[in-house]
């Protein structure tokens, strides 16, 4: 027989112990009574036989099994809230300080103490695309999982839409039920919410659901084990292949008195609100709250990935009490084997363990056992002192999430190479008699010394005698890399969030952390840009410097629409730029510019790369050196922005501008490109003191007019038609210093340029036939990208670069107006002027006001900023950028703050009782306030789509807007059939399901029943007719599905006793069914649509 078959309790176990003592005048350990299963036993020990004899089954040899496996488990990120601490930072900042984070809270009229997580009633809702009122009907359990795993993905730096659809595990342990047993007791529940958001199961598979993680999903509830048992079935699942990363969390909340109020009546919880783990005076635990989350992968796959690895798993094991002395007595035995068991499989001896993290209830009967099984698994053979904590100490016992607690802290440790201290011990307890040599609780923050690893394990007991051990070591190798300063590509700072007020959270966190961080702002703004997901609200920093801290904000002006782009490649620019070596840090334009170099030497002798970087004596004053100079800038700088992911969807050249707009439009190989550049620019060359170029404000059509009247049109011409009010003429410089003597006679603005070349006018058409020559064998390809000819402002066709497009081209007037009013009427809505400066942006400004208009390469500003600044407008227009490419440098993987949640209240409505927990911060509306009554509402106005919204999703009407996606209000299926259903009865208008949950928004909605409603206007009462609930429809469902399906049905199974008197029954079922008319429905469905009767 077992103790327990006579109900024996903890209390007189230790009473029937002392009683022994005297009687038998011999010393007992008290851990022996809860070794033994049965009374036998006991005796037997009594009676000094060995415990290896009446277990010798269970005894396990460390050094026995040679090949048990030892494959390692990397943990990559961790996130949390424990009390105190709303992160993984915060919470090792208490570990550091010693803090007890044990506080009150007042539950109705009753304060209890306990380890409790700041505003447990709060969730960002809207980022997860849930409804208000399917988040009200969830447990703030789930809710809080949700959130954590985001920031836990964030902390390993993995952006989770890289993981949709793929093998990952979800293990989850949880075993708390407040919230649905309030929600039960005090509330009319008639919500399918209610059901999905209460359900352990779904706590996990919710996770899997939002993620789309197609691996195991399982939550477990062992008790206070659980979090730690779903870790070990994490790592089985990884070991076994049935899933390629593993998400593990736990999660514990307190929202009620009621269990507190037993375990205190039962005296298991501190009086004094202290855990005194280990200590003589230990008198009960306190309860705690929280939640942790943790990914694991395999070692191997992590060190693949380029994971930081906080820690990795060296192997774990589960079991069970079996039938120890009750069901909720320990068993020592167990902890023994279950011990050995983890280290076994984790090939390690007794001396490789340093410190372990104990379940340490801070109980005076647990504690001793426990320490009873340590010393027997671990210390009888250790040659130096193990060293024990517990987290409990300082934040209580999470339960549900007590193991998961213990791992961060481990990990963090480990990861920190610190012990941090184990708090109230004074005295270890003196019902530890063997081996109490052997330990120390650690009580301070020292060093953590490392022999060849520092190994810990950590222990789970789960009161239902499900216990957990895990072994754990550091890893060393997270390497540590030298980056340059601002390394090459321009520090631009990528900010998003889902809501603007996450976006301003999220601004002010990275700001504030880059202020503390400044010799890492470069790895900061890399992490956000590689790491982070984008949202739709978007704002970017663009950084000159850290001292004092220099950025320009590019901030999001539009309403979220994606730009259209177009490429301009302008002509060649007046005056000499100085680059010197910047521009060659960015290691695309370095790949590209020696390419064109290469090929480019090989035709002239002279050096491109010499000419930028101020090492050759050629004059960039010179047309035949300034233009391959600017081709190559130009299509160095294209071959950037494309690896930074900006791709235009059309490409101009303007006059000289036109070969890289060839070349980058896929008209024309890379060398015959340079060829033309080349080619082009040596007959160019011919044309220097032959004429000048005068720009006039003024509209082309009035020039030709003045050059007429001044008699010098067939010397003078309009070479250039830059806009709609301004052009460029060239000829002699004598006849074009008469013209600009007159126009500024007549007070019009006018400029004689810099270059000493009549480009595109009389003069080149001399020596248009020397270019045909040079460029007969160059050969025209298919475009790739749209690209314009701006010598007739169309699309470039069959014939367009080839060389007799080349021959007209250094003479005809360059369209450049024309041409761009034809881009921007194809939907191009930002510009990219790309050359040496900005030349055109102040004309397609001026004429285009509509579209954004930026140059790639700025006049006198650094033109790695100028790029950067580039890159920052661009996403924030929502141009996808490749931030892997732009930030492709070598740099540390580092930590930044996580996600700024846009939380708000909710908690379930009371049907009896207006009264809110001390906690919610946020007074319950009353739900009948809110409610709409849509027959009165007009069906074609926006009232009636965003009050039936606002009905079915519980939201406000204000809180919507036109171009919200139903989907991210939180619509679903179930949601989106009602209202489908409400429509067509309404107004008779059908919206197909598949629209309404893909990517219809507010505004569709409303222009699809405009479009396809029967009636205008509600101007008559709709005939009340009985409404279908959303319980009855998903039956209906169902039952269509699988109409032999009898899972729905309701047994009811009684005894009668005494005579039963059929007729009275039969009048008592009549009046039941005639007092209650659901009970009278009938059910059937016209036209599509399910109606009652």
């Amino acid at each position: 027989d077992s103790f327990s078959d006579y109900g024996m309790t903890s209390a007189q176990s230790i009473i029937m112990i002392e009683r022994l003592k005297d009687f038998l005048d011999k010393e007992i350990n008290i851990n022996d009574l809860w070794r033994y299963s049965t009374i036998e036993g006991f005796i037997d020990s009594l009676c000094e036989v060995r415990l290896e004899d009446v277990y010798r089954d269970e005894k396990i040899d460390i050094n026995s099994l040679e090949n048990a496996e030892n494959e390692e488990y990397a943990i990559i990120g961790m996130g949390c809230r424990f009390p105190d601490a709303d992160n993984i930072e915060e919470f090792w900042e208490n570990l550091l300080k010693g803090r007890d984070s044990i506080s009150k809270r007042k539950f109705d009229k009753k304060e209890l103490a306990g380890g409790f997580i700041n505003n447990p009633d709060m969730f960002d809702n809207m980022f997860f695309r849930i409804s208000p009122r399917e988040a009200e009907n969830m447990d703030p359990q789930q809710r809080h999982l949700l959130e954590v795993t985001w920031e836990t993905f964030e902390d390993a730096n993995i952006k989770p839409e890289e993981y949709y659809g793929r093998e990952v595990g979800v293990f989850v342990g949880i075993c708390g039920n407040d919230y649905s047993n309030d929600l039960f007791a005090t509330s009319n529940i008639t919500d399918i919410y209610s059901i999905t958001g209460n359900s352990y199961a779904i706590a996990s598979n919710r996770l899997s659901y939002f993620y789309n993680f197609t691996g195991p999903s399982m939550s477990l509830d062992t008790a206070c084990s659980s979090s730690l048992v779903a870790t070990h079935y994490a790592c089985m699942s990884l070991k076994n292949n049935d899933c390629e990363m593993a998400l593990v969390g736990g999660v514990n909340l307190i929202l009620n008195d009621s269990i507190t109020d037993i375990f205190t009546e039962s005296k298991m919880l501190s009086p004094d609100y202290k855990c005194k783990t280990f200590d003589e005076k230990a008198n009960g635990y306190v309860r705690g709250e929280g939640i942790g989350t943790v990914l694991i992968k395999k070692k191997e796959t992590a060190i693949r990935d380029g994971n930081r690895i906080y820690a990795t798993i060296l192997g774990s094991a589960v079991n069970q009490d079996g039938r120890s002395n009750g069901l909720t007595a320990p068993n020592v035995s167990s902890q023994i084997n279950l011990v050995k068991k983890a280290m076994k499989r984790a090939k390690i001896k007794t001396n490789d363990i340093q410190y372990v993290e104990a379940h340490g209830t801070g109980t005076n009967l647990g504690d001793p056992i426990e320490l009873a099984g340590l010393g027997e698994s671990i210390c009888h053979e250790k040659k130096n002192k193990l060293k024990i904590g517990s987290v409990k100490t300082n934040i209580g016992h999470l339960e549900g999430a007590a193991g998961i607690a213990s791992l961060i802290k481990v990990s963090l440790c480990l990861y920190n190479k610190k012990l941090v201290p184990s708090l109230n011990f004074l005295e270890l307890n003196h019902k530890v008699t063997t081996n109490k040599n052997k330990f120390e609780v650690q009580t301070k923050v020292e060093h953590w010394e490392g022999r060849e690893r520092r190994i810990a394990g950590i222990s789970s007991f789960g009161f239902g005698g499900t216990n957990a051990h895990l072994i754990i070591a550091d890893y060393k190798e997270n390497p540590t890399k030298e980056t340059k300063e601002w390394e090459h590509a321009g520090c631009v700072l990528p900010l998003s969030a889902k809501s603007k007020e996450s976006l301003e959270i999220n601004e002010r966190r990275a700001l504030a952390y880059i202020e503390n961080h400044k010799e890492s702002i470069y790895e900061i703004a890399a992490s956000y840009g590689k790491y982070r997901t984008k949202f739709k609200e978007k704002k970017a920093y663009v950084f000159q410097s850290t001292e004092p801290l220099d950025y320009k904000v590019i901030k999001q002006t539009d309403d979220g629409e994606e730009k259209t782009i177009a490429f301009v490649f302008s002509g060649q620019g007046p005056g000499k730029f100085n680059f010197s070596c910047e521009l060659n840090k960015n290691p695309f334009f370095y790949e590209k510019i020696l390419e064109i170099d290469r090929l480019f030497m090989e035709m002239s002798g002279w050096s491109i790369y010499d000419v930028l970087n101020n090492k050759s004596e050629k004059n960039f004053e010179d047309t035949d050196v300034a233009q391959p100079v600017t081709f190559g800038v130009q299509v160095a700088t294209a071959y950037v922005l494309e690896k930074y992911g900006i791709k235009p969807s059309v490409i101009v050249g303007h006059s000289l501008g036109e070969v890289a707009a060839a070349y980058i439009s896929g008209k024309l190989s890379l060398k015959d490109a340079i060829i033309v550049v080349y080619k082009r620019s040596l007959v160019m060359q011919q044309l220097k003191g032959k004429g000048r170029m005068l720009s006039v404000h003024l509209p082309s059509n009035e020039v030709e007019h003045i050059l007429e009247e001044q008699k010098v049109s067939e010397s003078v011409n309009i070479s250039v038609v830059n806009s709609s009010t301004s052009c460029v003429i060239s000829g002699p410089e004598k006849e074009l210093n008469c013209v600009l003597e007159y126009l500024r006679t007549m007070e019009v603005p006018c400029t004689m340029l810099g270059v000493l070349y009549p480009f595109h006018g009389v003069e080149a058409k001399k020596i248009q036939g020397e270019i045909k020559n040079e460029l007969k064998k160059i050969r025209i390809r298919p475009h790739k990208i749209d690209v314009f000819s701006t010598v007739t402002a169309q699309i470039a066709d069959g014939r367009t670069f080839g060389s007799d497009y080349w021959m007209e081209q250094v003479y005809k007037p360059v369209q450049f107006y024309k041409t761009m009013n034809e881009v921007i009427d194809r939907g191009c809505n930002f510009i990219v002027e790309i050359n040496t400066q900005a030349i055109l942006m102040p004309f397609l400004s001026q004429d285009f006001p509509k579209s954004e208009v930026v140059s790639a390469l700025q006049k006198n500003v650094s033109p790695l900023y100028s790029i950067a600044a580039l890159v920052a407008k661009l996403y924030t227009a929502h141009v996808e950028i490749h931030w892997d490419q732009y930030y492709s440098g070598n740099f540390n993987n580092v930590k930044v703050p996580s996600y700024g949640w846009n939380k708000k209240h909710y908690w379930y409505k009371k049907s009896n009782i207006n009264k809110s927990r001390s906690f919610i911060q946020v007074n319950i509306h009353d739900e009948l306030t809110k409610n709409t009554d849509i027959r009165s509402a007009e069906v074609s106005g926006n009232n009636f789509v965003k009050s039936l919204l606002g009905e079915h999703l519980r939201l406000e009407i204000s809180e919507m807007k036109s171009s919200d996606k139903l989907v991210e209000l939180g619509m679903d299926s179930l949601i989106a059939y009602a209202i489908k259903s409400k429509v067509k009865s309404t107004c008779g208008c059908d919206i197909p399901l598949t629209l309404m949950i893909d990517d219809m928004s507010v505004g569709d909605m409303e222009l699809y029943i405009a479009n396809h409603s029967l009636v205008e206007t509600m101007e008559e009462e709709i005939d009340l007719e009985p409404a279908v609930s959303e319980m009855q429809m998903l039956l209906w469902t169902i039952y269509q599905a699988d109409k032999n399906n009898c899972a729905y049905n309701q047994n009811f199974v009684g005894d009668i006793h005494g005579n039963l008197h059929i007729g009275i029954l039969k009048s008592v079922i009549r009046q039941l069914v005639s007092d209650h008319s659901e009970l009278r429905a009938k059910f059937y469905e016209e036209k599509g649509i399910l109606k009652k009767s």
